[in-house]
């Protein structure tokens, strides 16, 4: 998606809004489209995160994870702090330096790219409108 500013050099993060295209950041390639319930059927792939659209509200922020950011892990009651969430599966130190969060504007954390959604945006019964995130990561 087209950065509407660059927030921090060291600490990379792009703020988007709705109807940007498709946007190549450090570890890959992130877009987003809004469909109606019936036209799509939700698959489970680490690549895709899928929200209720009614209530997500721009802008969006793509941005590395920080220490102290916490999220409502989709299947789970309350929050979590996503360090402690990241220990719990396992991922090395490594891997931590390269991930990536969607931030909701209300500063809430929609999607740990790759790991989990948050549980508070997730498609319900209620749901009209769907809100379709993919990330293409880089080749190795």
């Amino acid at each position: 998606l087209q950065p509407i500013s660059k927030i921090n050099n060291k600490n990379q993060s792009f703020l988007w809004q709705k109807n940007t295209p498709d946007y190549q950041f450090p570890l890959g390639e992130i877009s987003f489209v809004i469909k109606k319930k019936l036209d799509i059927n939700i698959g489970i792939q680490t690549n895709y995160a899928y929200f209720d659209a009614d209530k997500v509200e721009f802008p969006l922020t793509l941005r590395p994870w920080q220490e102290g950011d916490y999220f409502m892990p989709f299947g789970m009651r309350g929050k979590k702090k996503v360090s402690n969430f990241l220990s719990d599966v396992k991922v090395n130190l490594f891997e931590k330096d390269n991930i990536w969060v969607v931030q909701h504007s209300n500063k809430d954390i929609l999607w740990l790219i790759d790991y989990r959604t948050d549980n508070r945006y997730r498609v319900g019964e209620a749901t009209q409108k769907i809100l379709v995130i993919k990330f293409v990561p880089n080749p190795i």
